[in-house]
């Protein structure tokens, strides 16, 4: 008897032992995937603040851009009216912003860059530029 009460005791041991393990593996991968959401629901949270953030900052670039083009093709305009070459303003540049290399089209149609002059008769017109306005 004592063999039959030890095989039943060893039983309900083994099945204690997997019904532990069950439960444990189950509450394992349940916080796994519980920490999983959590990193996902974060890394979101700052995908999109960082991505607002860089969204403002082009913006705000995009506009001193802007102010910097509108004061160079004042400068240019002034240049222009005086007879002046543009050399002043091309070697006066440095790169600025989103900005890398500027050019100038000229009342006569020329596009003029610090490499040089191209004649743009025919391919663009200067007054419907113009019209475009800033």
């Amino acid at each position: 008897m004592s063999r039959n009460l030890f095989d039943k005791k060893k039983g309900k041991t083994i099945i204690y032992t997997i019904v532990t393990f069950v439960l444990l593996s189950a509450l394992f991968l349940s916080l796994v995937g519980h920490l999983y959401r959590d990193a996902d629901s974060r890394a979101m949270e700052t995908l999109h603040v960082q991505t607002k953030q860089i969204k403002d900052d082009l913006t705000l670039q995009m506009l001193s851009d802007r102010e910097n083009l509108a004061t160079m093709a004042n400068f240019a305009a002034k240049l222009y009216l005086d007879g002046e070459d543009y050399r002043l303003l091309f070697e006066s540049f440095k790169p600025i912003g989103l900005i890398s290399n500027i050019g100038i089209l000229s009342p006569d149609n020329t596009f003029v860059t610090k490499s040089g002059t191209i004649n743009l008769d025919g391919q663009i017109a200067f007054a419907d530029e113009a019209k475009k306005g800033a």
